[in-house]
């Protein structure tokens, strides 16, 4: 089984490929693409949205048989700007992984069972580490995702 663990921010997003075969869980992109940046010439919502689009859909042709795609949504505070453009960008990302036949679900910190000062330093220690941009955006891509197997 293979999941799919998403977390945006206005400017970029972090994506985690989970698969667990015989009870072992592996993060398997790791060593490879996790930051997915917005292009610098993007400044309109709707055309980061449709930036957006494009790359949930790649993401999901690489990794095809993916069962379903888990993303760790903004915590429950005041309302800002940045929350605003991550809301409709993972919005987006729910339209393509439907549209690709992907199950999608979200997930809250109380969801998966850490918080965000340990989030970092417990994915590290169960799944290993990003070998470039290692932060607790990935982090929180890995245990939305772990959490869903």
């Amino acid at each position: 089984m293979k999941i799919i663990g998403l977390r945006f921010s206005p400017d970029s997003f972090r994506y985690a490929v989970l698969e667990k075969n015989d009870g072992i869980i592996n993060f398997t992109n790791a060593n490879n693409e996790t930051k997915v940046c917005k292009p610098a010439d993007l400044d309109n919502i709707d055309d980061i949205c449709a930036w957006i689009y494009d790359e949930i859909k790649r993401i999901i042709t690489i990794n095809n048989d993916v069962s379903n795609i888990v993303i760790k949504t903004n915590e429950y505070s005041t309302d800002t700007k940045s929350k605003r453009t991550t809301i409709y960008l993972e919005g987006v990302a729910t339209v393509a992984s439907k549209l690709e036949g992907k199950p999608v679900t979200f997930k809250l910190y109380s969801q998966i069972g850490v918080s965000s000062s340990n989030v970092k330093d417990r994915m590290e220690s169960r799944y290993g580490k990003t070998k470039k941009y290692w932060d607790s955006k990935i982090a929180d891509a890995v245990a939305a995702a772990a959490a869903s197997f």
